[in-house]
């Protein structure tokens, strides 16, 4: 009886073969079959027909070679490829569509694919002698594109540059140092948040987030924008919050809040919006309706309209180092407040110290006379007869007395003992207060230095308080200089409103009077 296993291998069962069978008839029979390779040799089939297990096991008598099989290229990526997810779980346990993934970003240097080359199989051989084929390796090819470096074996790339990385549907990958949105900043991407320039062809639309460092963008639609340096906005803003330490551009402004260290530029109007910069506002428009603070100065084609709420215009003032001078004297207030309330447990601390330590001064001397009534109360106790009758009355007195003693003595103990602990804790909490007031001290010196030097730039980095008007200056805009303000009272055309110094003080830290000349252009 036989057995085979497939292509690959001839097993002989022998149970049912006669006990007197040669290698003869073995040979025959894988004749008979066209098995022609892997046989054993004869010694091994002898040994195996003498053996006591030829007719309890199958023997293999003929095998094949496998073949080896192929392994394909295979590329590992150490960046995400797809970052877009459905959204991100508030605490609240809601879904905000709008968060959908960080940003990948890589630094110059790192490594961003590693390719594992193909190895080819080895074809193999079955028991009939027949070649065994196996399929031809895949090789995959690693691509490198602009901002990336390829090595000379070609089987790493590497960032050029710091950027976001990006695998193209081709199997490219790049390396962009500007993050690049192709349409508009909504659902489908997501809220960005990228440290870098960001570019937007379309428009950041109502509700999302952009930040980055210079952000540019065709239009913004109800957005927030936080950039760390300049924002251009090739189309208008409307209902936005932007907050930038550069400057920003746009060709108009509605309804909107802007924040800015440099300069504002629009190329059309302003409409009921708040502009607060550190540069200059410069409005080729009309201003309608807003609220303007800027430290060099306000150039404008027109501000008011007939029937328009009037606008304020602020000039010369640093309204960021003003607030930031409000930050550290609400800072230095509290600072003090706690320091004056250190000071108050300090000396409540003192002040329970003084009393626990009289108090176990009190109840020691109460135990000394404790413990020698106790001691004399024994020494009677053990002089007594206790065999008769008023004796064991008089003992079991005194005992119930003595009882009474070490109770009275338990209570004078746990009564100093409290007391220690509590003289413990008092000096733990003004070691812990002073501890503080040396460090809230520390943080009032650097305040006043801080405070110092801000009041110093400010004086060496004045604003210049100037409005310049080319076209109509209507009548309700209030103007705002660093020392002084004016209400114009009657419209103007072509206008140039000043802050000058008309006397000075002559004390020190005073500004002295000032006003607001108007002068036609």
């Amino acid at each position: 009886m036989v057995q085979q296993d497939g292509n690959a291998a001839f097993l002989l069962k022998t149970n049912e073969f006669d006990q007197n069978i040669s290698i003869g008839q073995i040979k025959e029979l894988l004749a008979s079959r066209n098995i022609l390779y892997g046989i054993v040799d004869n010694k091994k089939i002898d040994s195996f027909i003498e053996s006591d297990i030829f007719y309890k096991k199958a023997f293999k008598i003929a095998e094949g070679n496998a073949p080896e099989q192929t392994q394909n290229a295979t590329i590992k990526y150490f960046f995400p490829r797809h970052r877009l997810k459905a959204g991100t779980i508030r605490e609240d346990g809601t879904m905000d569509f709008r968060e959908r993934g960080d940003i990948p970003q890589v630094e110059k240097g790192t490594v961003l694919a590693v390719k594992k080359s193909a190895v080819e199989g080895k074809v193999g051989k079955n028991i009939y002698n027949d070649t065994v084929r196996v399929k031809p390796a895949r090789d995959i090819r690693l691509k490198a594109g602009k901002g990336t470096v390829l090595s000379e074996d070609r089987l790493k790339i590497t960032a050029a540059v710091s950027g976001h990385p990006k695998l193209a549907r081709d199997g490219t990958i790049f390396v962009y140092e500007s993050f690049v949105v192709q349409g508009d900043v909504d659902y489908e991407t997501g809220n960005i948040d990228y440290q870098g320039d960001v570019i937007i062809r379309g428009c950041i639309q109502n509700g999302f987030k952009v930040k980055g460092n210079n952000i540019k963008a065709q239009s913004i639609d109800g957005a927030t924008v936080l950039a760390e340096g300049n924002v251009t906005i090739d189309q208008g803003i409307n209902e936005a919050n932007i907050s930038a330490r550069g400057m920003l551009n746009a060709k108009f402004i509605q309804n909107s809040d802007i924040t800015c260290l440099g300069d504002v530029t629009t190329e059309r109007e302003l409409v009921e919006s708040k502009i607060n910069s550190n540069g200059i506002c410069t409005i080729k428009g009309v201003v309608i309706n807003s609220k303007i603070a800027a430290k060099m100065g306000v150039y404008a084609r027109q501000i008011g309209m007939e029937k328009a709420p009037a606008s304020t215009v602020r000039v010369g003032i640093d309204t960021f180092a003003e607030k930031d001078l409000e930050i550290i004297g609400e800072t230095l207030a509290k600072k003090e407040n706690e320091q004056n309330q250190l000071r108050e447990i300090i000396a409540e601390s003192h002040g329970n110290i003084y009393t626990a330590e009289a108090k176990i001064m009190r109840v020691s001397e109460t135990k000394e006379q404790h413990d020698d009534e106790r001691m004399d109360l024994l020494s009677k106790i053990s002089a007594i007869d206790g065999n008769a009758n008023e004796g064991k009355n008089k003992q079991a007195q005194m005992q119930a007395a003595l009882k009474r003693l070490i109770k009275t003595g338990e209570e004078i103990n746990q009564t100093i003992t409290l007391c220690r602990d509590s003289i413990r804790e008092m000096k733990q909490k003004i070691s812990e207060s002073e501890q503080m007031m040396e460090k809230n001290s520390r943080e009032i010196t650097r305040l006043l230095d801080e405070r110092h030097n801000l009041i110093k730039w400010l004086e060496n980095n004045p604003g210049f308080s100037i409005v310049k008007v080319e076209g109509k200056l209507m009548a309700g805009t209030r103007v705002y200089g660093r020392y002084c303000d004016k209400t114009i009272e009657n419209s103007i055309s072509a206008a140039v409103i000043k802050e000058e110094q008309i006397n000075r003080t002559v004390r020190e830290n005073e500004p002295g009077v000032w006003k607001l000349y108007i002068t036609r252009i």
